[in-house]
């Protein structure tokens, strides 16, 4: 089996891949049944290489009002909107380029009695060569604009294991986020809850909001265990990174990367059920939210 699904054809003693790409990389196991019983091995991961380039790119620099967000980076990660009312804006980025806004747009009242503001968010459903990184470089640009929200998420795929409804696939799945402060951070989801592998300095001033663009970026390598942030291109944190890997989660049904909003083990659309209906990014996205990796 393959991520939990059959491999058509693979019956025999042996299993072999020729010619891989990334979609090969993930968990493969076997079942083994006779008369006796049923016997199912440990699961054995499969790691495939890049060429170090990049995997995922949004350069918000093409026309995303039809609520496609374009992948430039050629992998075909793009990614959509759910609701043709409620769509993201353009606006201007850094060096010439152009931003995505988001902004609060009314409220939901999709979990009685509660009442959430409104935002944008970007689902990320197809994850060609980012499901899982052993190391790699998350990179985006962001100017906070007036809000509250001490759990606003930038991206989230992260839901705690403990009370996931699929915690094998929750474990290690992450988010980019305030987890609690005013600071972004990097934390990662384990049988403990959400962990802060690494984080940004608090730039936030009246209102928690930003005056203008920063560079927030973060490499890790879950090889050689250590994780470096930095801060508008210089080094600002350096910590142990005690994950082999992370992993994008979502929910159960479907594993995707949400930006802009927090995922809660919600589905990637609006109103089939009560997810995502919280932590909202209001600012500017821009001009590149990237994932670079050797897979």
């Amino acid at each position: 089996l393959f991520n939990g699904a059959p491999v058509a054809g693979a019956t025999s003693q042996t299993f072999s891949k020729d010619n891989l790409v990334l979609g090969d990389a993930g968990s493969y196991y076997i079942v083994a049944s006779n008369a006796v019983g049923v016997v199912t091995s440990t699961p054995a991961i499969l790691v495939v290489t890049t060429n170090g380039g990049l995997v995922l790119h949004y350069d918000f620099n093409e026309n995303f009002s039809s609520g496609r967000i374009i992948d430039v980076s050629s992998n075909g990660n793009d990614g959509w909107q759910m609701d043709a009312t409620n769509m993201l804006r353009t606006t201007n980025g850094v060096f010439g380029g152009t931003a995505a806004q988001f902004y609060y747009n009314g409220v939901m009242t999709n979990d009685p009695p509660n009442v959430y503001s409104k935002g944008q968010y970007i689902a990320v459903t197809n994850l060609n060569g980012i499901a899982r990184l052993t190391n790699g470089t998350i990179s985006f640009w962001a100017k906070f604009d007036t809000n509250s929200d001490t759990g606003m998420r930038i991206m989230d795929c992260e839901y705690n294991p403990s009370y996931a409804v699929d915690p094998a696939n929750a474990e290690m799945s992450w988010e980019v986020a305030r987890l609690g402060g005013n600071n972004l951070a990097l934390g990662v989801a384990t049988l403990d809850g959400a962990q802060v592998a690494a984080s940004w300095p608090d730039d936030t001033g009246t209102n928690l909001s930003t005056s203008q663009f920063h560079c927030y970026s973060v490499v890790f390598d879950g090889v050689g265990g250590q994780i470096v942030s930095y801060y508008d291109g210089g080094p600002y944190q350096t910590n142990s990174f005690p994950y082999p890997y992370i992993n994008i989660y979502g929910c159960p049904t479907n594993h995707w990367l949400c930006i802009g909003a927090m995922s809660h083990e919600g589905t990637p659309q609006w109103g089939d059920d009560a997810y995502p209906n919280s932590g909202d990014f209001v600012g500017a996205l821009g001009d590149r939210s990237e994932e670079h990796t050797s897979e």
